[in-house]
């Protein structure tokens, strides 16, 4: 799933700069993206760097065990009549592409 967010580096662990103070804070309120990349980190100097796949796999595992939470791998068609993320990408379809518009507010 999260394979969008696997190559980028964290940057700095540091407490004495932005990016890692903002990284503690995102710690301390259980930031599953955190939890995954401090559990499949591979230190290199001050910079944060993790194998692509076993991040994947981190985040992958904890959405699906999640108790709150179903992933359904297809096609939308309609959206659901209760609230739902619907997760879309560079292979959206032109049919949910069109149909989606309208309720994103777009005017063409």
């Amino acid at each position: 799933m999260p394979n969008w967010f696997a190559p980028i580096r964290f940057r700095s662990d540091q407490l004495t700069n932005a990016v890692g103070l903002l990284k503690e804070e995102m710690r301390q309120l259980g930031s599953l993206i955190l939890k995954a990349a401090d559990a499949t980190r591979v230190p290199r100097a001050a910079r944060w760097r993790w194998t692509a796949k076993k991040f994947s796999d981190y985040v992958t595992q904890a959405v699906r065990s999640h108790p709150l939470i179903e992933v359904v791998l297809r096609e939308a068609d309609e959206l659901p009549q209760t609230n739902a993320v619907i997760a879309t990408g560079p292979l959206t379809s032109d049919r949910w592409r069109r149909k989606s518009r309208h309720f994103r507010g777009c005017k063409r």
